[in-house]
Parts: structure tokens; sequence; C-alpha cells
């Protein structure tokens, strides 16, 4: 499964560079199924708002619901304005390249029409 997971992850984050889209991928060292993700300059409530069909989150699961960017955020260096940028996205292993390639496509869409 953490093979198909890492493709998966690979896929999307493929689809995102092959759009150019401007992002910092946070965790140095993350786990393939969990992709932290920020979009300097780009407000990340309009974002998530466009991606109401995908199960997402912003930040971190640890301050998901606070409002506030959580603390893990703060530990990988991410900076307040940024925190502000990032989305959270788990891939499980009944996730498919479909779906990875169509929210790599929706992301890049939204902030190409916003950017």
């Amino acid at each position: 499964n953490m093979k198909k997971i890492k493709n998966l992850k690979r896929i999307f984050l493929n689809k995102i560079k092959k759009n150019n889209v401007k992002f910092i991928l946070n965790g140095k060292d993350s786990v393939d199924n969990n992709i932290n993700i920020t979009f300097p300059d780009v407000d990340g409530d309009f974002l998530f708002s466009k991606l109401d069909n995908i199960s997402i989150s912003s930040g971190s699961a640890c301050g998901s619901g606070s409002g506030e960017p959580s603390y893990v955020l703060k530990e990988l260096g991410v900076s307040l304005k940024y925190a502000k940028s990032t989305l959270r996205i788990g891939i499980g292993k009944n996730n498919t390249e479909n779906e990875m390639l169509y929210i790599g496509s929706k992301i890049s869409k939204i902030l190409k029409k916003n950017g």
C-alpha cells in the first residue's frame, strides 16, 4: 500500500509542477500519505472553499477546527502568513491516480484564475 501511496503523491506533485503552480512542500521527511503543502500568497480559505468536493484540511491535523495555525506548522518553520495558505491532503490506499490528477488539475485551475 505504501508504494501505491508514494506513487499517488508523486502523481499529484508532478501535476501541479507541470501546471507551474508555486508551492512549498512542508516537512522535509514527511510521510507519503500526508501532503502538507503551502501555496504562497494564496488565500487558503478561498482555495479551501473552492475545493468543496474534495476531502482536505487546512494546515495540520493538530490544529484542525481551532482557526489558528497549529504548533506543528510552527515547528516545521511555516510562517503565520504561509500557515494561512497551507492545505493538508491525506492519501489512502483506496485513492486512485485519477483522483490525484483531478485535485492537481482543480488546484491549478483555481490558482490560475485568481493568480
